[in-house]
């Protein structure tokens, strides 16, 4: 059980990695356009 929760928790946190990286992206496209 205890492996499984590790197995989930590691691909919750890669996922959550992408989407932190994903928005700083996208603020930082606006940031660009708007100046």
């Amino acid at each position: 059980k205890v492996s499984v929760w590790n197995r989930v928790y590691k691909v919750i946190s890669r996922m959550l990695e992408e989407n932190e990286k994903y928005r700083l992206r996208l603020k930082y496209q606006q940031l660009s356009c708007e100046s």
